[in-house]
């Protein structure tokens, strides 16, 4: 299954990563409006964007791989070195005054380097063979019955979170390609934690789902989710707050102007955090079909607004478009996907929603009455300290909600 799996993803990386340096060098990187010495440089950033695609295709089979065996320690610890390596190598590189396409020549040697090693962790843990090799035949059909609705689900993630570059670039300018990858850079933090969060209980959702443990798999659904909510919103409402002081600390003071659609765009997560263990306990038990549907008509609509607005309202625009796709995702989901999980609206109101969102709302008031009181964070050290001192807020006071409300609840009923 892996190295089928791996072959048809690699396959897939190398005709995308292929495509898009076969565009570049056909003419498309004119479309971008680049300064005329930037031409032969962008087609070499575009040749190496293909091959850092190319090889995270390959490396996400052995990631996942990795995942469903939980071997969360030995990923986390490739995935950290790889992250590392790449951070030092990018700042190395900057700070010698060398041109973008040998940064990113760089970031593609170590993410080379990560998928060798999760390869041979990966091949090092996988169990023995257990009697004879199914039929390739019969391993196609697995692949294609769970992997076609998680590749959609994957397409219309990469229409939601790539595509606005290139609208903004094809449609406005290469400037405010780069203003709405700094209003976006919260938003991705943020999005990229509550990922976390949520992908590490799939194969624990997996496993409990095929024993017939259905309260396991209720545990995560209805605490699972509060607890989830009680990290996340700490930090989608810190990060909020405190947007215009990280792009002024950032960037300056002349990109704090940038604050509020950063804020608006990270303020979906307040509320995404609710379809995030549902969702994963949706693909644990293979029922991706309705999820994926609505991901991908979700991503269209994204796509369309975005491109109907970009050319009038520039990054709002396609900000618009994403929440756009959002809003109508997060109800769809609690009509179609909640049911056939056997998530039932009122339990999960009563569980959910009431003991964090109310608690959310007042941490919310204090901090921003705190923040009348405190001095505008001056630098990197000062923005950590405020920050933290808001997050503390945040969480304290929905985990002490989150652990309160459901006894008060069930002391009350009794």
């Amino acid at each position: 299954m892996v190295r089928l799996a791996g072959s048809w993803l690699a396959a897939l990386g190398i005709l995308l990563g292929g495509s898009l340096a076969l565009f570049a060098w056909a003419g498309g990187v004119g479309l971008f409006r680049l300064p005329a010495p930037l031409i032969d440089e962008g087609r070499v950033i575009f040749a190496l964007a293909g091959l850092l695609l190319t090889l995270r295709f390959a490396g996400n089979v052995f990631g996942d791989t990795l995942a469903g065996l939980q071997e969360y320690p030995r990923l986390a610890g490739v995935r950290a070195a790889a992250a590392i390596g790449g951070s030092v190598t990018t700042l190395l590189v900057a700070r010698a005054a060398e041109p973008l396409w040998m940064v990113l020549g760089a970031l593609a040697a170590v993410r080379a380097a990560e998928a060798l090693i999760l390869a041979a962790v990966t091949w090092r843990r996988l169990p023995a063979p257990a009697g004879e090799e199914p039929p390739a035949r019969e391993l196609l059909g697995s692949l294609w019955r769970i992997g076609a609705p998680l590749a959609l689900m994957q397409l219309a993630s990469l229409i939601f979170y790539q595509t606005d570059h290139v609208i903004l670039g094809v449609m406005v300018s290469a400037e405010a390609v780069t203003a709405y990858h700094v209003t976006a850079r919260l938003h991705n933090l943020v999005r990229e934690f509550q990922g976390t969060l949520g992908s590490a209980l799939m194969p624990l959702v997996a496993r409990e789902a095929a024993r017939g443990n259905r309260s396991a798999v209720e545990q995560v659904l209805y605490r699972g989710t509060r607890y989830h909510l009680a990290l996340v919103l700490p930090v989608v409402g810190t990060a909020m707050i405190f947007s215009g002081d990280f792009l002024r600390i950032w960037l300056g003071a002349e990109w704090q102007r940038w604050a509020l659609p950063a804020a608006v765009f990270v303020s979906y997560w307040a509320f995404a955090g609710l379809t995030n263990f549902p969702g994963q306990s949706a693909i644990a038990q293979a029922q991706v079909r309705r999820l994926s549907a609505i991901a991908l008509v979700a991503a269209v609509l994204n796509l369309a607004l975005s491109v109907a607005l970009a050319p009038r309202f520039g990054v709002w625009g396609v900000v618009a478009g994403t929440l756009a796709g959002y809003a109508l995702a997060l109800p769809a989901q609690f009509r179609f996907v909640f049911p056939p999980l056997g998530i039932d609206a009122g339990r999960f109101l009563r569980e959910v929603v009431l003991p964090v969102y109310p608690a959310a709302l007042l941490a919310a008031g204090l901090m921003l009455a705190l923040r009348r009181w405190l001095p505008p964070p001056s630098g990197v050290l000062t923005l950590l300290a405020e920050g933290a001192v808001s997050a503390v807020i945040f969480g304290s006071l929905l985990t002490l909600s989150a652990w309160w409300w459901p006894r008060r609840t069930a002391a009350s009923s009794r």
